[in-house]
């Protein structure tokens, strides 16, 4: 595979005003997405591409996928919170017609390619998440350069509309903004806007795919390209 470059945001139930941050930088730029839903929305979402985001918060983990779907009956993709995985889940991918997971991290690694995970499900790896950068870098410069986009390969990029919105800096920024999670308001004030952060990389990130013409899809399109329309025949 090529390069490729792919946008996907985990929703992880922040308010409409969070989200709606998000979707308008992302219009601006002409930029499609993967959107992973916890929740429903009054939002407009078209143009984008819905999958969904449950959380096994028990192991229940049928009612968990239940719920999302009775959500987002046309999602075909999962990604889980906390990146959860048990193999007792492919069984359920195949009964609700789950045709892709982006549940593995593979941070800043080369040549990244999907593979099929069970004969139904095909696993689109992750490239880069915007926590996981704050923690693996220690002291990022959230800058383009550090994400080696001249590389081959799948590049799937995840952010969070809550760090987006936050322009968070650090793990003590997030923790100290979650006492009011479902205030966008009062997380405005409280915007990172003294270093750079999670929003000025995911901007110059928009900006590098706009200026360079590449064509973002989202993942359902990328499982699609990478099958060709043909099933699971094993090695």
């Amino acid at each position: 595979m090529d390069r490729q470059i792919a946008i996907t945001l985990d929703m992880d139930w922040v308010p409409d005003e969070v989200i709606e941050d998000s979707l308008e930088l992302l219009a601006k730029h002409s930029i499609r997405a993967t959107l992973f839903m916890t929740n429903s929305t009054t939002l407009d979402l078209d143009g984008h591409e819905l999958a969904i985001h449950p959380n096994f918060s028990t192991t229940d983990i049928e009612r968990h996928i239940e719920e999302r779907l009775n959500d987002f009956p046309e999602a075909k993709g999962t990604r889980s919170h906390s990146l959860f995985f048990t193999e007792h889940l492919r069984a359920l991918y195949a009964r609700y017609g789950i045709e892709y997971q982006s549940n593995v991290m593979m941070y800043l690694q080369k040549r990244i390619n999907p593979l099929w995970m069970s004969r139904t499900t095909l696993e689109i790896p992750l490239y880069w998440m915007d926590s996981f950068y704050i923690e693996m870098e220690g002291t990022p410069d959230f800058s383009i350069r550090e994400l080696k986009l001249n590389e081959e390969g799948l590049k799937v990029f995840c952010f969070h509309p809550i760090h987006i919105f936050l322009n968070t800096q650090s793990q003590k920024c997030y923790t100290t903004a979650k006492e009011h999670y479902n205030d966008a308001e009062t997380l405005l004030t409280m915007r990172n806007t003294k270093v750079r952060g999670i929003r000025d990389i995911f901007l110059e990130l928009l900006s590098y795919i706009e200026s360079n013409d590449i064509q973002t899809k989202g993942l359902l399109e990328i499982k699609d390209d990478f099958t060709d329309g043909s099933e699971y025949k094993g090695i």
